[in-house]
């Protein structure tokens, strides 16, 4: 493999830049080659430059790491001495940069392209992120169920470097067993709050008792007086979900329409439409007015809110 004298590493998806970098980091390594270190927000481009054009002193190849290059924007600054190396790079040093933007309209980056590589790094879009997963999955041998890779990027916020190391510890839990499903996807993604209250606000959608006193009892144990209320909001609010997803699909409306409608995840309302149906309208109402009750008798003080909100859950499911 040809390793170019100069890169260029920029954008937003720092997750897949930073495993690039790491296999620079890798290749060296094994050349012997320890990687030297540059932060272009405190050391200067003409320290960086003098470096890389020193002759090692034992020979061998050089490895130069610049992290927060600032050089590559419109604001980048006096370039001379970049753009003089860069017509004549040392052979035996290899820099790369690495910088949030860069614009290739600029003699520096367009310079940069003529002896090396420049390589933008864009955030991908929710509807390439199921395509990565399969691919990721598919490289060792595994597939994921639907609804599984849907949970999974629900309970991972989209965040590539999340989904990625999930995905790592999926595949070493099901070992050799080809097919990741949901219930591994639940049972092994990272406990995140968010993680945790959407687990359980689906059990308490679908009235399972065992899951419901599961999860109120991991979440409470960990939940801080002052996280209390955004607890509760978030419970109030599915309830809110599973009301107006009833009503949608009572008027005819689809679950796809639904989610562009109230603007939330199309697995969430898959979900809550699932659940909707254990419960008529009537009972959402009272189940509302238990949580709005549990909420006064906790602020009031004659209710301690994990007490409270764990009993008022457990009611609401019966």
């Amino acid at each position: 493999m040809e390793i170019k004298p100069i890169y260029l590493f920029y954008g937003e998806e720092k997750f897949l830049l930073k495993k690039d970098v790491s296999f620079f980091r890798d290749y060296f390594d094994k050349e012997g080659v320890t990687a030297e270190e540059f932060d272009g927000a405190k050391d200067s481009l003409a320290a960086i430059i003098g470096a890389a054009a020193e002759m090692p002193l034992f020979g061998g190849k050089r490895l130069l790491i610049v992290d927060h290059a600032p050089w590559f924007g419109k604001d980048g600054g006096d370039v001379g001495e970049l753009l003089a190396y860069a017509e004549a790079p040392n052979e035996d040093s290899y820099l790369v940069f690495i910088a949030d933007r860069a614009d290739k309209r600029l003699k520096i980056v367009k310079a940069i392209e003529k002896v090396g590589k420049v390589r933008q790094y864009e955030a991908k879009k929710s509807y390439e992120l199921p395509d990565y997963v399969r691919k990721y999955l598919r490289a060792q041998g595994k597939t994921m169920a639907p609804r599984g890779l849907d949970l999974l990027l629900l309970l991972c916020s989209e965040d590539l470097g999340s989904i990625s190391g999930e995905l790592d510890k999926l595949v070493l839990y099901v070992d050799e067993r080809e097919r990741i499903e949901e219930a591994d996807v639940a049972k092994i993604v990272a406990k995140t709050a968010q993680a945790t209250s959407f687990l359980l606000s689906d059990a308490v959608g679908l009235r399972q008792k065992d899951k419901v006193k599961q999860y109120a009892e991991e979440i409470l144990a960990n939940t801080k007086p002052g996280e209390y209320a955004l607890l509760f909001g978030y419970l109030v609010n599915y309830f809110r979900l599973l009301m107006r997803v009833k009503d949608l699909i009572h008027g005819g409306s689809s679950e796809k329409a639904i989610a562009k409608e109230l603007g939330v995840h199309e697995f969430r309302v898959k979900k809550a439409a699932e659940a909707q149906k254990k419960y008529s309208m009537e009972q959402l109402f009272t189940a509302l007015e238990r949580m709005l009750d549990c909420d006064y008798k906790v602020k009031s003080g004659r209710w301690d809110y994990k007490d409270g909100l764990f009993v008022t859950l457990l009611q609401i499911v019966n």
